[in-house]
């Protein structure tokens, strides 16, 4: 059976610091994913699973259960034998190379939103600034 994966990052700076407030807005986040598309995948015939995970990186109930068991499976399917002890780094290195992945994409996407500053043409006139990417 085919599955279809969501991962929604949620946007804390707003909210409180207060952590379990940063954990259910991230668990908020996967259940709103869950009503938007469940229906729509269940007729499909395809597994849906929500991913919430936080701009600092705390990952929602469902995701983080979902990604420690395809974690889990991965290093079962490559450490096998003697190598079965070395699960437990694989594992954590997915969880490192994921979020890794995922602060890079958006690192990508804040850096086509910076501001830039345009050079002069030298023709006098004030270009000010515009958003996209940094050359």
């Amino acid at each position: 059976m085919d599955a279809a994966c969501d991962i929604t990052v949620v946007h804390s700076f707003a909210a409180s610091a207060n952590r379990p407030k940063m954990e259910s807005a991230v668990n908020t986040a996967e259940d709103a994913k869950t009503v938007k598309y469940s229906e729509q995948c269940a007729r499909a015939r395809v597994i849906f699973q929500p991913i919430g995970v936080d701009l600092f990186g705390a990952c929602g109930e469902r995701g983080q259960a979902f990604l420690g068991k395809l974690f889990h499976r991965y290093a079962v399917y490559n450490c096998t034998g003697a190598y079965f002890a070395a699960t437990a780094a694989l594992q954590r290195e997915c969880w490192e190379r994921f979020s890794v992945a995922l602060h890079r994409s958006l690192a990508q996407q804040f850096g086509r939103l910076l501001p830039v500053v345009l050079p002069d043409t030298g023709a006098g006139e004030d270009v000010g600034l515009e958003w996209g990417p940094l050359s």
